[in-house]
């Protein structure tokens, strides 16, 4: 898995949150962004019950969630599936592969953490734009 996984979902949904809202976004970007969020958020939560974040990031990643589900013309169907691949400690790929963040070379305790403070920074940057 990337090592620079966790940096590269929350950069990506950043590129989507700063879009001018003018702006009209590819509706499959989108729908790959929401799905994104969704398993970032599972992905946390299952996180949080190896020990590796505080139960606030799980509000953190819902945040990130409801700001994505909240533009226009995203399609937040089949979420459930990518946010239960992420409480199984899976990144569900773009190819609808999942590869587990325990066999990360970060290691999960690590990616979780990178994880989390991507969506940090996601939502600052979002609030900031």
């Amino acid at each position: 898995m990337n090592k620079k996984m966790p940096a590269i979902l929350m950069a990506a949904s950043m590129i989507v949150l700063a879009a001018p809202a003018h702006a009209q976004a590819d509706p499959v970007v989108l729908k790959g962004m929401y799905d994104m969020s969704r398993n970032v958020a599972g992905l946390t939560s299952y996180c949080v019950g190896k020990g590796f974040l505080k139960a606030d990031s799980v509000k953190n990643a819902r945040k990130m969630v409801g700001l994505i589900a909240g533009i226009p013309g995203v399609d937040t169907s089949g979420g459930e599936a990518s946010e239960a691949a992420g409480v199984r400690g899976n990144v569900l790929m773009p190819d609808g592969k999942e590869q587990g963040i325990e066999s990360s070379p970060l290691g999960a305790k690590q990616w979780c953490k990178d994880s989390a403070q991507g969506v940090s920074d996601g939502l600052k940057s979002a609030a900031a734009g």
